[in-house]
């Protein structure tokens, strides 16, 4: 097959633009490479990669003593169990006053209106679901950690304050706050413990203790 000197040109120019592209692509995957260097934060037990301005990937150093999953078997359990706590008794305050209602609405005044008792239920109800909305969120962002102590703190004072109220809006103000704030670990603790146990059979064993928790409030 004669090969003309126009073909042979035309054959060494897209061998030179192949080149160019190959090198092209070398340099951008270069410059991608350097540019997630320079998003990534890393600290002696895990390493943080900033994808995009929303999302952040966590990569944790083998055997580091940050990741939950290796901590001690005693420090999985006090975790565990407190957070088992917390959920009981927030769960439990949601119909803390159904009993007392009438006792309650005759301290306030409020006696004989029985459409206004379920009223301290209802407004916890609402917290619930408004709070479920936020701190489910808010964990993914700043860590369980902070969400958990904080609204628990909230919902401790919050229920002093229930305690304390002087009037009937001002006790059904607080009890809002409180279920605000014991929204929290209904949202949260079921990614605690994912983050706790990595085996799938004790973390089916923990997740069983943390829904019997909640079956138990709704009952």
């Amino acid at each position: 097959m004669a090969i003309t000197k126009e073909s042979f040109g035309a054959q060494v120019t897209n061998t030179s633009l192949s080149r160019e592209g190959k090198s092209q692509n070398i340099s951008d995957r270069a410059i991608s490479l350097m540019d997630q260097m320079k998003d990534q934060q890393v600290d002696a037990d895990y390493t943080l990669i900033h994808v995009s301005q929303r999302e952040i990937i966590v990569e944790f150093q083998e055997g580091s003593a940050a990741n939950p999953q290796n901590w001690t078997l005693k420090k999985k359990l006090f975790n565990a169990i407190a957070a088992f706590l917390i959920i009981v008794n927030c769960g439990i305050s949601s119909a803390l006053p159904s009993n007392a209602a009438p006792t309650i609405m005759s301290e306030f005044g409020q006696a004989g209106i029985d459409e206004w008792s379920s009223l301290p239920n209802a407004v916890y109800l609402m917290g619930y679901v408004v709070g479920s909305v936020i701190f489910s969120a808010l964990s993914e962002t700043i860590g369980r950690r902070p969400v958990l102590l904080g609204s628990f703190t909230v919902f401790v004072l919050g229920t002093l304050a229930c305690a304390l109220a002087p009037n009937w809006p001002s006790l059904l103000v607080f009890r809002a706050i409180c279920g605000l704030a014991g929204s929290a670990p209904q949202t949260v603790i079921g990614g605690l413990y994912a983050d706790i146990f990595f085996d799938a059979r004790t973390r089916g064993r923990a997740m069983l203790s943390y829904t019997s928790a909640r079956e138990k409030k709704a009952d």
